[in-house]
């Protein structure tokens, strides 16, 4: 069977244009239309979440432009929510529903970029499918007062006469370093699953008695861009097998001086001849922090067995010194490129006073992270606000 990790890669359907009725603001107003844009992956492993994205408009087709009818009752700063419901078949729930938001706007006379997501999740090895397009979706505005209050308004709902069709997922097992990851802000609960780069390296004598230095580094799990008073700490351990075993405790830390890939550090002392490999993580944690709020992602390895990360050939101490070389290549799959790297967006202010805006700091963070693993063509201020509004 084709290995849903190994094999993925994101389906971007042709976009599909929706007709939208605007008479929750009065009568007779003409009803516009706007194009959406869907994507999700053709293969994923089994048991993981998989995530359907949504971008409204779809790219290059302009905006949803409003009525005066409409904007002359958006009186100040707009956010506009998207919701819409997929239909899943031989998934854990017959739907999913995508939900997203935009960035604020003062006074819109549009629609700006709406990016959503949701998630459908199979149990069994085979082929799932997700009906797209919805026949509908509503976007929903909300106006923002000085004091950050949101009062929602009239939804506007889009209907499409374009046929829905069956758009199949191969599931399977998961290869490589792909991890589950959840975490929890203010009650809320993510999980986004994905898999992220890693390489782990090896200095020291390579001899029985010494402590050699082991390094991970991944350019997927790199905070950047994270502004004062926001830290990142990773927490995990590379199992040793073959010679002798045991385990490597690795930490690493980034904060807004941060520049370049997550690196995370730890030792091994060699005890005995002969060749020993280290696993990736089983698990591992990014404990992000600001201002004495704090919230960890917990990620677990979805493959079995965990693949090596490096193998070492260890030497007596009289015998010289051994080696140790890295396994694997090609293009990190949580590189930038595919849409890796945690960070906030520019708008995201930990410096504000008291907890709370450190903890929608960390919050945003969090969200971010998980978004930008599989969706850097999405608008990131969207995901952060969104958090913003259901947590406040």
């Amino acid at each position: 069977m084709t290995n849903a990790a190994s094999q993925r890669s994101l389906d971007t359907l042709p976009a599909d244009q929706y007709s939208c009725d605007f008479s929750g603001y009065g009568n007779g107003i003409t009803p516009a239309t706007v194009t959406a844009q869907y994507s999700v992956n053709d293969s994923w492993p089994v048991n993981n979440p998989d995530d359907i994205l949504l971008t409204i408009p779809a790219p290059g087709d302009g905006s949803l432009s409003l009525p005066s009818q409409v904007t002359s009752q958006l009186t100040g700063d707009t956010i506009f929510e998207v919701t819409a419901t997929v239909q899943a078949q031989n998934a854990t729930t017959t739907s999913a529903t995508i939900v997203g938001d935009s960035t604020d706007t003062t006074s819109p006379t549009s629609v700006p970029l709406i990016g959503g997501e949701g998630q459908v999740t199979f149990a069994a090895k085979g082929t799932g499918t997700v009906t797209l397009p919805p026949a509908s979706f509503a976007i929903t505005p909300f106006v923002v007062d000085a004091s950050g209050h949101a009062t929602q308004q009239n939804a506007i709902t889009c209907t499409t006469n374009v046929a829905a069709q069956n758009v199949k997922i191969t599931v399977g097992a998961a290869t490589g370093s792909f991890y589950m990851c959840t975490f929890s802000v203010s009650g809320a609960t993510q999980t986004e699953s994905s898999p992220f780069d890693m390489a782990v390296t090896a200095s020291g004598n390579r001899t029985v008695g010494a402590t050699d230095s082991v390094k991970l580094t991944s350019t997927g799990l790199a905070v950047t861009g994270l502004t004062a008073g926001v830290t990142a700490t990773f927490s995990g351990s590379l199992e040793v097998q073959g010679a002798q075993s045991g385990s490597v405790s690795l930490t690493g830390t980034q904060t807004d001086q941060s520049s370049g890939p997550l690196v995370a550090t730890g030792t091994l002392h060699l005890s005995k001849a002969g060749t020993i490999r280290l696993l990736i993580p089983q698990t591992f944690t990014i404990t992000v922090s600001a201002q004495g709020a704090s919230s960890t992602i917990s990620c677990a390895l979805q493959t079995s067995p965990a693949p090596t990360a490096l193998t070492m050939s260890v030497a007596n101490a009289s015998g010289g010194g051994g080696s140790g070389t890295t396994e694997g290549s090609g293009t990190p799959a949580g590189s930038p490129a595919t849409g890796g790297g945690l960070g906030p967006a520019s708008d995201d202010t930990a410096a504000a006073a008291g907890a709370g805006v450190a903890l929608i700091a960390v919050g945003g963070v969090l969200l971010l992270w998980a978004r930008r693993r599989r969706a850097a063509e999405l608008p990131a201020g969207g995901s952060w606000r969104s958090w913003r509004r259901r947590s406040s």
